[in-house]
């Protein structure tokens, strides 16, 4: 096999991202996509909380 440089297909033009499903996913303020951010949790957890396994 021959080298080959253009081994990967570039989906984000002029930081728009036209036809690419955007499912679940933000545009940051440079033109990336990321994940939704979630809010932070504020407050005290609720006691049954520790009593949970951590393989559940």
């Amino acid at each position: 096999m021959g080298e080959n440089n253009n081994n990967f297909l570039y989906l984000n033009r002029d930081n728009r991202w036209p036809d690419f499903a955007w499912d679940g996913l933000e545009l940051r303020q440079g033109g990336a996509l990321q994940l939704f951010s979630l809010p932070l949790f504020e407050g005290e957890l609720p006691k049954e909380i520790s009593t949970l396994s951590r393989s559940q």
